[in-house]
């Protein structure tokens, strides 16, 4: 009873509780003894960092035993710096009291503090403590910092410090709503603010758009504490910036709010810190006006002052550098106008000069290039003063403001700027050329189609500017043909005799929007013509290749040289060209060849009337190599995407490599087992793909296909038959059949598909509902059969058309065309053949390789020999029909 009478006493200030000790010691409550000394002391440090400034802070802590309190206490340390007689402040239960103090420098280890002690019955005594350490066992925070997108209620985490504090940790938060602190234990590196009692009005969870700081301390055993202080961060926030003036110097206390379309403040306004950045959330995805705003000035986003600039806002995603700039300066803006009867709208730059109309620094040009005749201009960020404006365009006569335009700073409120200035451009009149500054064709050429690597013209300064380009084959300048820029190539138009050297000159001419024509420049092409250009598609095997696959599919390009392209033909090892059709507009051709076994001389030939181009390669095939299948895709289909998957198989696994290049460029399969894949990036139009398997035993196979990558048209894979594809005819018939098979993607679209045979009319062709089609066509025998198959888009007409080479052979020994008859000609050449005289082509052994006869009928077996002569002479003296 009498200590708690005491106790109150003491609540009530440190005179009432002196008086009242003073009081019962007089009435003899304490016998007249002094109480013993039993006050436990101590020293602790805090070793804080806050961004890149740090320091320290020494609490004194003193705690008596309950039944001596209360007590009044003060600290003293010249070795700390601590100021004498620093009163200690006891905690609610009266027997513990502590004092913080700043202190300038690291506190030394054993550096003393005294604390004198003053009990209830003014006894006194006198307690040390030392100094143990200064931690610099900082933890790491890592989250949040900073600019958080979610709204959700954040985990705080950090890293632990090199040592484990053996005290654990103490974490702070502190916010407009939230005041927070606990403790941690040694393991744990995550703490999770939640507080769904809301105990002293404190928010169950952290606000989106309110900015707290969180502070961090690992500690010691003995309580000496290494913090990072002030991590600020903001949940749910929308978009960042910075306030500087015009120095560039941050800016703070700037108010910034976001505004919505009814003028409502929404989220909370938030205010720029000492290094001028601020964070704002809270907000709901739309649109608004951001302000930013002091007592003295307002400016919102984009440094408007009349015209807001609006924000789109969408919740979660942060919008950063919404700056502004703060002091004194104001805006100039206006309109100009190109008169109508001066060029076409050409770009307009507006410059801001002083009095004396020399250009300000710092304050750039502003170009505007109006869609029509008119358009608007604005400069802000001017500082005051008195200023002239300039308004300049190609082909118009420069502009002055009619006298200086005075600015000045303020806070505006209104709907008016410094200044509005406009201005109108009249034409002046263009009489000066350009002129040809580079001209530089191909300096040889074997087409007639020259390229142009440079060709550049300027215009005289305030001309109208170069208009139109034109090349031509005369010194007499030109009045019409004009293009608007500068050709890479010219096609001469001039006869040129094919294999004889020519000097043709060019002369390459400029006009200005006026009208001008420049003077030329001219230079000498060396012009020696050969026949049309032919090109080999990269998806045909190159020379010097060996395969596995008899069927060689030849594709390429015959574009007209000098003169149209009469014909495109092939032969196979010396044997007789074989004509192949050719798309008369593109030149595109492909044609199928049938390969014998071990060396290929393959001779593509492109003619016109005055002569011809050749391409000759070496394809060995070979049927010992390593197998070689590719799966997917299939050869000359077209895709929408730009990347297909390449699969396939080889070799049994560990015997064979695999490489793979996309239009000449190397890419690394996945190989696992027998089988291969790899994602090929596709350029837009056709690439060839060529895979290689090289087997240590057997040496090197390869295959090439080509897929078109094109957005604009359906997709279509043919995967039966084959790009090339040899075939028996039925001894029976004499005819054989093939499957025509695939797939059309896009079937939502209702894409048509149709095929045709050798140029005859399409035939429909039904495709199911999940785009796969499929249908047999009877093929005669001794022919090839070049199949088309395309398939069209009925919204807008794109088609895309795949070919197919079918050879349908059964020997009849005639070698002309596999079909006839044979003549006593095709009897002497099988002799010649069968004796070795000659070499048998695969073409003549398909047409020609007639013994023996089963039943009546051919049964290939190979070769030309003997007994296929025998069957041939039979035949032609009536003793054998088939």
């Amino acid at each position: 009873m009498l200590k708690e009478f005491v106790r109150q006493f003491f609540r009530q200030g440190t005179r009432l509780a002196t008086m009242a000790a003073s009081l019962l010691a007089l009435m003899g409550f304490f016998g007249g003894s002094a109480l013993a000394a039993t006050g436990i002391p101590s020293v602790t440090t805090t070793h804080w960092k806050s961004g890149s400034t740090q320091g320290y802070t020494v609490t004194g802590k003193v705690t008596i035993p309950d039944n001596l309190a209360p007590a009044t206490i003060t600290m003293t340390s010249t070795a700390l710096g601590i100021p004498a007689n620093t009163p200690l402040v006891g905690e609610s239960s009266g027997t513990v009291y502590t004092a913080t103090v700043d202190v300038a420098n690291r506190p030394g280890t054993g550096a003393q503090c005294t604390f004198n002690v003053t009990y209830v019955d003014n006894t006194t005594e006198t307690l040390t403590a030392t100094v143990s350490t200064v931690s610099d066992n900082f933890p790491v925070p890592t989250a949040p910092l900073g600019a958080v997108g979610s709204s959700a209620n954040p985990a705080f985490t950090w890293t632990a410090p090199t040592t484990a504090p053996a005290g654990g940790y103490d974490i702070a938060i502190n916010g407009s709503d939230i005041v927070w602190t606990d403790d941690i234990a040694p393991g744990v590196t995550t703490y999770t603010y939640n507080n769904p009692t809301q105990v002293g009005g404190y928010a169950a969870a952290v606000t989106p758009g309110v900015l707290y700081s969180w502070n961090v301390a690992s500690v010691d055993a003995v309580g000496n504490r290494a913090e990072v202080r002030n991590n600020s961060f903001m949940t749910g926030v929308n978009f960042t910036g910075k306030v500087t003036d015009m120095t560039g110097a941050p800016v703070a206390g700037v108010t910034v709010s976001a505004i919505d379309s009814q003028g409502v403040t929404r989220g909370v306004s938030v205010t720029t810190l000492a290094d001028g950045t601020y964070m704002y959330g809270g907000l709901a995805s739309g649109t608004y006006t951001v302000l930013f705003n002091t007592n003295s000035q307002l400016v919102y986003y984009n440094n408007q002052i009349t015209a807001p600039d609006p924000l789109a806002v969408t919740a979660g995603t942060i919008v950063s550098n919404i700056n502004a700039e703060f002091g004194s300066w104001g805006i100039i803006k206006g309109n100009f106008y190109l008169s109508g009867t001066g060029p076409a709208p050409v770009p307009v730059t507006v410059g801001l000069y002083t009095a004396a109309k020399v250009a300000v620094s710092g304050i750039s040009p502003v170009t505007v290039t109006p869609a029509v005749r008119y358009a608007s201009y604005e400069f802000t960020l001017v500082p005051p003063g008195s200023y002239y404006l300039k308004f300049s365009a190609a082909g118009y006569a420069d502009v002055w403001s009619a006298a200086t335009v005075p600015v000045t700073a303020g806070f505006v409120t209104d709907d008016t700027v410094n200044a509005n200035v406009d201005a109108t451009l009249v034409p002046v009149p263009d009489t000066t050329a350009p002129t040809v500054t580079v001209f530089t064709p191909a300096s040889a050429s074997t087409t007639l189609n020259i390229p142009i690597s440079t060709f550049t013209a300027s215009d005289n300064a305030g001309g109208t500017g170069v208009a139109g380009y034109l090349v031509t084959e005369t010194s007499t300048a030109p009045t019409s043909g004009w293009l608007s820029s500068a050709p890479s190539s010219y096609t001469v138009t001039q006869s040129v005799p094919e294999g004889v050297a020519t000097n043709v000159t060019l002369y390459a001419w400029a006009k200005d929007g006026a009208g001008n024509v420049s003077a030329y420049k001219s230079a000498v092409v060396r012009i020696t013509l050969s026949g049309p250009l032919l090109t080999i598609s990269g998806s045909t095997l190159a020379d010097g290749t060996a395969t596995k696959n008899p069927n060689f599919t030849l594709s390429g390009t015959a574009t007209p040289n000098a003169s149209a392209v009469t014909g495109v033909s092939v032969a196979l090892n010396g044997g007789t060209a074989k004509s192949i059709a050719f798309d008369s507009t593109t030149g595109v051709f492909s044609t199928g060849l049938v390969l014998a076994v071990g060396s290929n001389t393959i001779v593509t030939t492109a003619a016109d009337a005055h002569g011809s181009t050749t391409d000759q390669r070496v394809i060995t095939y070979n049927p010992a190599l390593t197998d070689l299948t590719i799966s997917s895709p299939a050869d000359g289909s077209y895709t929408k995407s730009n990347n297909v998957s390449l699969n396939g198989t080889f070799a049994a696994q560990g015997t064979a490599t695999i490489t793979v290049k996309v239009n000449g460029v190397a890419v690394t399969p996945v190989v696992s087992g027998s089988s291969f894949s790899a994602t090929v990036f596709l350029n837009q139009g056709a690439n060839a793909i060529v895979v290689s398997a090289t087997d240590s035993a057997t040496g090197t196979t390869t295959k090439a296909l080509s897929v078109t990558y094109d957005g604009s048209v359906p997709d279509l894979t043919v995967t039966s038959p084959a790009a090339t594809q040899a075939v028996l005819a039925d001894p029976s018939t004499q005819n054989s059949s093939v499957v025509l098979a695939g797939v059309i993607g896009d079937v939502t679209n209702n894409p048509t598909l149709a095929y045709t045979v050798n140029g005859g009319a399409p035939t429909a062709v039904t495709v199911a509902g999940n785009g796969t089609f499929s249908t047999s066509l009877s093929l005669a025998n001794g022919a090839s059969y070049v199949i088309k198959v395309t398939a069209t888009d009925p919204n807008s007409l794109a088609t895309t058309t795949v070919q197919r080479n079918v050879v349908v052979t059964y020997p009849t020994g005639c070698l002309t065309n596999g079909i006839s008859p044979p003549s006593l000609a095709d009897a002497q050449q099988l002799i010649k053949f069968a004796l070795g005289v000659n070499t048998a082509s695969t073409q003549d052994k398909g047409y020609a390789d007639v013994a023996p006869l089963v039943g009546g009928k051919p049964q290939p077996d190979g070769i030309i020999g003997v007994g296929d002569v025998l069957v041939i002479l039979e035949r032609l003296v009536g003793l054998k029909t088939w």
